[in-house]
């Protein structure tokens, strides 16, 4: 093979398929002149060693693999692409030509300087009489096309007949490159060939409007992205003037500065992009069009020109053929002592330029392992556990229980640093002298305390802020790592309240000044301590807010005084009042009333009417009026309900209804749940409910919304709004809760918003579109994706899963999921219960775009871009097809689906499952351990289950339950009484007696009375008398009334009829489940006369509670259950 390529090469001009200017291996001299003469003078006429090669092999390889940073290659290409070096810094214009240059310009520099040609005959011309070109360039640039050509066609080459080489001159080809047959065109580059999962729609919002939003353009790419070849060079010495130099280059106005952007010129050899593979092959500049931004190009192989963009071109770099038959690349790295002044100013001048513009961020990449003690994984720790996952670290999250378990946890996972999110418990001195700990604290600099937000509010503060600060003995009082402010000022009044000042600007806040943390550990930059002396630190030590700092006083206060008291407190606590109803509430939902006027004679705090669930109320002694939607009871075990929930119902009754239409825009005048604007064509649709839940009431007051504006006949789009910080959260759990019978509330609520939906999706005469201004949950995101287009902006977190509270879920999901993201993926995501961004939600189809960053600009990005697309020709075409597809079927569809999961959720209503998950979110009953899904992300290790731990717990849960009956009975008149648990022993299983013998000491310890009876085997002259002994004891404790469950110790003698004396025992004693019906009843459906009265084998019993102690959801799970005995696999 290598004999062979150096006959092929040999000593005189190198083959039509060597690059200009290279020689073979034995070659001793080799020209570098490329583009600039400075690069030349250094090596003109140096001998070209072994050495030297191999290195510049290994650089220009690393250059095109993409294995250096982009600052990195941006740097030597500027040593590669002489020409631009040149440029940059305005070196002499001679030209030193020494003995074979490599590009035409060499040659045609005096003559296209000063008329280049301007059309493609004159091109062809200058080009051909180019003496310098490679033959292949002048063969393939012909006037007319042989017989041979128009025959074979431009792009149609012989396939080779071995690999490696082309059949017409045995020539071997770079990577299988130049002579690969290009017939089919270009087009653009193929996705990773995965199947294909989403809907097809035949255009999108985007093909009407004209600039579409960077973050839509961005698509998740199977391939690694091309480093851009072209650099922006700053020949300016100062950084303002690069930073003036780098606009203009990235202004494509004027054709000067168009021309200044190309750095070729006709007759250049270059490497160009071929579209069907998305390679560069060698090719020769044929002719600029500057107005275009495109330039002619000639491949190699090819004797017809084509078009391409200025961005697929690249400098083209030297190479030469091995023995072996391979490409090898010449690397310039050993050009360094004429180049590093070059290199090191360019590449001082470009970081001074990203400094000054605020773009550059020197983050080494450092994949960090992070440990969350948090008290809950709410909003701001899933919004900083998605930021921090994204860049790459792990982060591990934790429950922050008690000061033991922060510390055991730590001391187990060995974190590099731990960040507290979300935190109101004393982190232990023990744990941060260990750890590097860092608080997020809600406040400005300096300030700290446990109620930053509401005293912000309370006292109108104009900015507020994070502060990251490292723990110490004095809360919140450690060094800073990182803050971040945010104005309040200019917020509306419907903003400033303390849950939307946590979501809306708190958590965005609060992320930047995370990364800056995270910036500054990483970099070792010291953080800096807390200086109240310092005039900068605004912030102070504030008290916890008591209830006589924010009393309202309904005489004298005024409304936006109230408001603002209750706002400040929104949320939680909540603003605690004692006289206006009477007894202690706190009251959250505070807004103004100015369309209704106070009667005459009105007093201060007086009730004077109710809408949607919220009550009005007079206050600045009854001359303005507040509307209160939402109290909770100030007593244990109570939680928020809709104000008209909680008032007595005699004195409801006399409150009138105060009804208001859905075209009344409630922005500091009333309240108003669900509400409509219309702007030309365009509805936009607001219902903005408490917290994203939505109540049966509140789905149907929605779904009369729906009903009116399908009816207006010149509207064409329906924009979807829901709320600023939610958009919804599906049902309204503490209303199921709080009702009698909670499986039919719950049953009422489900199929309420599923009647929404169903709307949605049958107003086919209109599009949809569904605006996430606000995170959204559950069936709140399945009800977003029932519209034709869901946009969000990039600030919102999505939870589109049920598990979390036991249930399958409904609102059509299973027809709406997977048609956007596909069945495995659609699966993937309900079963996780892991929280997405607008950018992951995006990147898997489950959004079509993300158009703003904020909520704010959102309904003005929908808004222009449906007035683009009403005045295209598309948008009848659109309508059309929703028309078309409205068949018989597609109701079938539809009604086959809610059935479905209709079924799945009357079973998970009746589970007890879900009432326990309810109940312990409703009331906010913090778990005894992290829940499984938090606790195994970031874990490359299974999670050690506590045996002993849950046992104990278990234990003192038995023995509490035992004195409360006990108490009970006393109070009912009762003689009190221990639980009697009896146990029968057969047989001489010396292990069997030491089990029961273990029962017994637990049993007596949590306070029950345990009997135990021993029938020995070997005292029965047969095996009939031994049963029926056996049979006898189980009946005698069957009528005992003393005893009230019964085991029979397992295994017994196998001459023994098991499941004669099993079904002898009493189906309500039987408390081990091993009667026949009681193993049938876990078989059967959760209808069964005799499920009320199973029992689960207590082996199964406590498998079960150890998963739910643990938080480990089942349904929808995978289970390997390895064994299959009638005791423990069966059950």
């Amino acid at each position: 093979m290598g004999k062979h390529v150096r006959t092929l090469i040999g000593e005189g001009a190198p083959p039509p398929w060597v690059p200009f200017g290279t020689r073979n291996a034995s070659t001793t001299k080799v020209d570098t002149s490329k583009r600039s003469m400075d690069v030349a003078k250094v090596q003109q006429n140096t001998e070209e060693d072994p050495e030297f090669v191999r290195q510049r092999r290994a650089a220009i390889d690393n250059l095109l693999t993409g294995q250096k940073s982009k600052t990195q290659t941006l740097a030597q290409q500027n040593v590669m692409n002489g020409r631009n070096v040149k440029k940059c810094f305005e070196q002499t214009s001679q030209r030193v030509v020494t003995e074979r240059p490599k590009t035409a310009s060499a040659a045609l520099s005096s003559s296209t300087a000063s008329n280049k040609p301007s059309n493609m005959a004159a091109s062809v011309e200058a080009i051909k009489a180019n003496s310098r070109l490679p033959e292949w360039a002048k063969n393939q640039i012909a006037d007319e096309p042989t017989a041979e050509d128009k025959r074979r066609g431009q792009s149609d080459r012989k396939p080779p007949s071995k690999p490696g080489f082309d059949d017409d001159d045995s020539r071997p080809r770079r990577g299988g490159g130049f002579g690969r047959n290009r017939r089919g065109g270009r087009g653009r580059d193929d996705d990773d060939g995965g199947e294909e999962t989403r809907p097809s729609k035949d255009v999108t919002l985007f093909d009407f409007f004209g600039a579409k939003p960077a973050s839509l353009t961005q698509k998740a790419q199977s391939k690694p992205q091309k480093i851009d070849p072209k650099p922006k060079y700053i020949p300016a010495p100062t950084v303002a003037a690069a930073a003036a130099i780098v606009a203009s280059n990235q202004s494509q106005v004027s054709s000067a500065v168009n021309k200044q952007i190309f750095e070729f010129e006709v007759g250049d050899q270059v490497l160009a992009r071929y579209y069907e593979d998305n390679e560069y092959y060698p090719a020769i500049v044929m002719s600029i069009m500057y107005e275009t931004q495109k330039c002619s190009i000639m491949y190699e192989g090819f004797n017809e020109p084509e078009n391409l963009n200025f961005d697929d071109i690249e400098p083209y770099e030297e190479g030469y053929y091995d023995e072996q038959g391979d490409y090898e690349y010449v690397q310039q790295d050993k050009l360094k002592e004429g180049v590093p002044k070059y290199q090191n100013n360019e590449y001082q001048l470009n970081e001074s330029v990203r400094k000054s513009q605020g773009e550059y961020q020197s983050i080494p990449e450092m994949k960090l392992r992070i440990l969350f003690l948090t008290n809950a994984h709410n909003f701001m720790s899933q919004a900083a556990y998605l930021m921090l996952k994204g860049m790459g670290h792990t982060v591990m999250i934790e429950l922050a229980l008690s000061s033991e378990q922060m510390e055991q946890v730590a001391t187990e996972l060995k974190p590099d640093f731990i960040i507290c999110p979300f935190l109101t418990k004393v982190v232990p001195e023990s744990l941060y002298t260990k750890f590097k700990t860092l608080i997020v604290h809600p406040g400005i600099v300096g300030d700290r305390g446990m109620h930053s937000i509401d005293w912000a509010l309370l006292e109108q503060k104009a900015e507020w802020g994070v502060t990251v600060v490292e723990a110490a003995k004095e809360m919140d009082a450690g060094p800073i790592y990182g803050t971040q402010n945010f104005p309040l000022d200019t917020l509306l009044p419907a903003e400033l309240t303390k849950s939307k000042i946590y979501r809306n600007h708190a958590v965005p806040a609060a992320l930047k000044a995370i990364h800056q943390a995270i910036t500054n550990i990483v970099e070792q930059v010291q953080p800096i301590p807390l200086d109240y002396s310092n005039p900068a630190v605004k912030g102070t030590l504030k008290p916890t807010m008591k209830h006589s700092d924010c009393a309202i006083n309904w005489e004298c206060d005024d409304a936006k005084t109230v408001v603002r008291k209750i706002s400040a407190r929104d949320s939680n606590p909540g603003l605690l009042d004692d006289k206006l109803f009477g007894e202690r509430m706190y009251l959250y939902g505070a807004h103004i009333e100015n369309l209704i006027k106070t009667p005459p004679g009105t007093q201060g705090k007086q009730l004077l009417g109710q809408r949607d669930g919220a009550i009005l109320v007079s206050c600045n002694g009854g001359k303005e009026l507040v509307w209160i939607t939402h109290m909770k009871r100030a007593t244990n075990s109570t939680f928020k309900l809709p104000s008209t929930m909680l008032l007595d119902r005699d004195r409801l009754a006399t409150l009138p209804y105060l009804t208001i239409g859905f075209t009344t825009v409630p922005t500091n005048a009333t309240f108003n749940e669900v509400y409509y604007t219309q702007k030309g064509n365009i509805i936009f649709l607001h219902f903005s409910f408490y917290n994203g839940a939505m109540s049966t009431t509140q789905c149907q007051h929605l779904l009369r919304a729906l009903d009116e504006v399908s009816e207006i006949g010149n509207a064409k789009i329906i924009v979807l709004c829901g709320g600023s910080t939610y958009f919804s959260n599906g049902v309204h759990l503490n209303v199921i809760e709080a009702a009698e019978d909670k499986y039919d509330e719950s049953w009422a609520n489900i199929n309420a918003i599923d009647d929404v939906v169903f709307k949605i999706m049958s107003i086919r005469n209109k599009l949809i579109i569904s605006a996430l201004q606000g995170s959204a949950g559950a069936g709140g995101i399945m009800m977003a994706l029932a519209a034709d287009y869901v946009y969000a902006n990039s600030q919102i977190i999505l939870n589109p899963h049920y598990r979390g509270m036991g249930l399958f879920g409904s609102e059509y999901w299973t027809y709406n999921l997977p048609r956007r993201v596909g069945y495995k993926k659609a699966y993937e995501i309900t079963e996780v219960c892991l929280p997405v961004t607008a950018k992951q939600a995006h990147e898997i189809g489950l959004i079509d775009g993300i158009l703003s960053e904020k909520a704010s600009g959102l309904l003005d990005k929908i808004q222009d871009i449906s007035n683009a697309l009403l005045s295209s020709d598309q948008f009848s075409d659109l309508i059309q097809k929703k028309t078309q597809e409205s068949d018989s079927l597609f109701y079938e569809k539809l009604a086959e689906c809610r059935s479905d999961e209709l079924a799945k959720m009357s079973e998970n209503f009746r589970d007890p499952a879900y009432n326990a998950a309810r109940h312990a979110f409703v009331h906010k009953i913090t778990p005894l351990v992290t829940p499984w899904h938090m606790k195994c992300l970031g874990r490359d290790k299974a999670i050690r289950v506590d045996g002993i731990e849950f046992s104990q717990r278990c234990q003192t849960n038995i023995s509490l339950e035992i004195k409360a009956l006990q108490a009970h009975a006393m109070e009912a008149g009762i003689k009190s009484r221990p639980p009697g648990l009896a146990c029968l022993l057969v047989g001489n299983r010396r292990d069997a007696a030491l089990y029961v013998q273990k029962k017994v000491i637990q049993a007596v310890s949590m306070g029950f009375s345990s009997h135990v009876t021993e029938i020995k085997d070997h005292e029965w002259k047969t095996f009939n008398k031994l049963q029926d002994r056996i049979i006898q004891q189980i009946n005698h404790w069957n009528n005992d009334p003393e005893i009230d469950g019964i085991l029979v110790q397992l295994p017994l003698p196998k001459a023994l009829d098991h499941r004669r004396i099993l079904d002898t025992i009493r189906l309500d004693k039987d408390v081990d489940g091993l009667h026949s019906y009681q193993l049938a009843a876990l078989t059967s459906a959760s209808n069964s006369k005799f499920s009320r009265l199973s029992y689960i084998c207590c082996t199964v019993r406590g498998i079960l509670e150890i998963l739910q102690f643990y938080d480990v959801k089942l349904p929808g799970k995978l289970v390997c259950i390895v064994g299959a005995s009638i005791t423990i696999g069966v059950p």
